[in-house]
């Protein structure tokens, strides 16, 4: 085992104390411009980039404050940023998987449209009101798919009789004056 005189324990060199705000800010004028496109590239969007440019620095402050400074700025902001910009990126993800879904199947409708969709929907509900029970029934299997066959045979009728009663059915439906706009396609 060696044994340490004091003669052989020389003192660490003295390392001069770096004015925090002067590092601060050479790092800003230095390396935002760069670091701003960096995180551009990553969010495309303006706003975002500015603000997690401001957050990294802010970063920096609080790790110069707490004598923390690193000793390759240019990489620990860019790593800071790149780490910002993807935290962001996951929390949007699961933000939006646990967002719920838009009522009516309206994703990426413009709201207007929307709103007309359910006012048509109120009208067409109330010119089905009216409607006698086998008509409405008729109405409403041929509106999902079912066959001319298939509803004469749910609702005890002859096929051609079936038709008649659907045709007069369609008939009452359209004379309804708020549903003059709808399709046939709408009525089925």
């Amino acid at each position: 085992m060696r044994t340490v005189s004091a003669a052989t324990v020389q003192p660490a060199p003295r390392v001069d104390v770096v004015d925090p705000r002067a590092l601060l800010e050479e790092a800003y004028a230095a390396h935002r411009p760069a670091l701003f496109r960096y995180v551009l590239a990553m969010t495309r969007d303006p706003g975002d980039a500015e603000e997690l440019v401001q957050e990294t620095f802010l970063r920096l402050t609080l790790e110069i404050r707490h004598g923390r400074a690193p000793d390759r700025c240019d990489a620990w902001l860019f790593r800071v940023a790149g780490n910002l910009a993807r935290s962001r990126f996951r929390r949007a993800r699961v933000r939006d998987l646990h967002r719920p879904a838009p009522p009516d199947g309206a994703a990426g409708l413009d709201p207007a449209d929307v709103a007309l969709r359910r006012e048509r929907v109120v009208v067409l509900e109330q010119a089905m009101a009216g409607l006698a029970g086998e008509r409405r029934m008729a109405l409403v299997l041929a509106a999902h798919g079912y066959s001319g066959a298939e509803i004469a045979s749910r609702i005890g009728r002859t096929d051609l009789a079936t038709r008649a009663l659907l045709l007069r059915a369609r008939r009452q439906v359209r004379a309804c004056p708020d549903l003059l706009d709808l399709s046939r396609h709408d009525l089925g």
